[in-house]
């Protein structure tokens, strides 16, 4: 068993413990990894004829993933933050979901697209300058 590398004839901490127990590699030689698995053992010993779990993943999407998927798309400009400044130093982005988080309450039936340019015109009146890049189609 100790000749084999393998993981599927026993796994590395039971050759390690094996290594250990017959001599081979002293205690004091054991790698840095070996006492924290012998104190929080797996709750299922991994092995290689194991099942793979059956779990699917579960698709997450939050409500303001629309229109941080607008925002994305190229329409608007990424700017830069001054971190120097401590009064109100959010982005541009973090605003528009903010404020389309609001709209969505007054108007549950909006789309994205129309969400996105209610709070666009709100932040605007606002004073919040919004920079979109500019049409290239010509």
């Amino acid at each position: 068993m100790l000749g084999s590398r393998k993981e599927k004839f026993a796994s590395i901490f039971n050759r390690v413990k094996g290594m250990i127990e017959k001599g081979a590699l002293a205690h004091e030689d054991r790698p840095l990894w070996y006492d924290v698995y012998k104190a929080f053992p797996p709750r299922v010993d991994p092995t290689y004829d194991r099942q793979c779990p059956t779990n699917a993943v579960r698709n997450i999407l939050y409500p303001e993933d629309r229109e941080r998927a607008i925002y994305n798309t190229g329409q608007y400009k990424s700017e830069t933050l001054n971190m120097f400044r401590l009064s109100d130093n959010r982005s541009t982005l973090y605003k528009i979901l903010m404020k389309c988080k609001s709209l969505r309450e007054l108007h549950p039936n909006a789309s994205g697209e129309e969400l996105m340019s209610l709070a666009e015109e709100e932040l605007r009146k606002e004073g919040v300058m919004i920079k979109r890049k500019p049409d290239n189609t010509v």
